[in-house]
């Protein structure tokens, strides 16, 4: 079987799941201002610029009183793995034990 016959339907899938990505970053986006629970939004500073960008533009329009951004200057994208995860994993920990359950 040639490569195009396994990559055309892997292809589609993607293409499906990346639609399907953009339509919940736009309700997010959309509906932020409804969103009143305590947030952290969190970003990987050897990522693409436009993760931060878009965690502060986030941020801007989150209802919550208790809200922050924080970045892991030496993370990428996968920020659970390299060298900030374990301050990563420290962190969300942390936040969640100051949540009211």
């Amino acid at each position: 079987m040639e490569i195009e016959e396994h990559a055309a339907p892997l292809n589609a899938q993607a293409q499906a799941i990346l639609t399907t990505l953009v339509t919940l970053i736009d309700e997010v986006h959309s509906n932020a201002d409804k969103i009143v629970i305590p947030a952290r939004l969190l970003y990987g500073g050897q990522d693409r610029p436009l993760y931060k960008a878009s965690a502060e533009l986030l941020l801007d329009h989150l209802a919550s009183e208790d809200k922050r951004v924080i970045g892991y200057p030496h993370a990428g994208h996968l920020m659970t793995v390299g060298e900030d995860a374990a301050q990563l994993n420290e962190d969300i920990f942390n936040f969640l034990e100051t949540l009211d359950w």
